[in-house]
């Protein structure tokens, strides 16, 4: 799972949401077949791309600008031409500036103690 995120809103909220939102998953015991990573962004990307297996993936897309809940999306079955090459691009622009989740928020919160400190 990476979460795909703009450098500035990585801060002390979205990491309480986003272990809220995962123990939706350790409450259905499914939290071992995920594995989280961050990705900062640039730019707002605006949309979420789940990649589900070789055939089938999901994009989804907030109505409004900025949103964090998604209201519309496309779901594609059996596809595995198209799943393949979003596979790809998943390789190739978005999995090599990936960190872990846990090392992405001790880097923030040692960021946060330094500057705490040095107020």
């Amino acid at each position: 799972m990476v979460i795909c995120i703009g450098d500035e809103d990585i801060n002390e909220k979205f990491f309480i949401n986003a272990e809220k939102r995962f123990e939706k998953f350790m409450d259905n015991n499914v939290e071992k077949y995920f594995h989280r990573y961050v990705h900062a962004n640039k730019k707002y990307l605006g949309y979420d791309v789940i990649i589900i297996d070789a055939k089938h993936f999901t994009l989804n897309f907030p109505t409004i600008r900025h949103s964090t809940e998604t209201s519309r999306g496309i779901m594609f079955e059996n596809q595995p031409e198209l799943a393949e090459d979003l596979v790809n691009w998943f390789d190739n622009f978005v999995k090599d500036d990936i960190e872990s989740f846990d090392n992405c928020k001790k880097k923030f919160l040692s960021k946060a103690k330094k500057n705490k400190s040095n107020s």
